[in-house]
């Protein structure tokens, strides 16, 4: 459902609206089963949970690759990744992008 969502985000965002997002990248991996980490470092998306999507213990993993292909129809402006502190909590990502105008697409 991530190309659902973020269809639906991008849709009703104004030509050149920004939009804030955060996501489960590189901090997280270490959550990750041997097999969900190999998919992770191949760029796929992993998810998690033997519940129903959008479910709040439904996890989902986005690799930097995944993220910049899903954002192909827009800018990204900032992508910031915050290092966790040692016995602190993990950080998520935050991606920062903006809508193109209809004709720079």
């Amino acid at each position: 459902m991530h190309y659902d969502w973020y269809k639906e985000l991008y849709r009703i965002l104004k030509p050149q609206g920004i939009m804030f997002m955060t996501t489960l990248v590189d901090n997280f991996k270490i959550k990750l089963t041997r097999s969900g980490l190999g998919k992770y470092n191949n760029g796929d998306l992993v998810t998690r949970g033997n519940v129903k999507e959008g479910h709040r213990t439904f996890s989902a993993f986005q690799p930097k690759e995944f993220m910049k292909m899903l954002f192909s129809n827009a800018e990204i402006l900032e992508h910031i990744e915050t290092k966790p502190e040692k016995g602190g909590w993990l950080p998520q990502d935050v991606w920062i992008i903006r809508a193109f105008l209809p004709s720079d697409q």
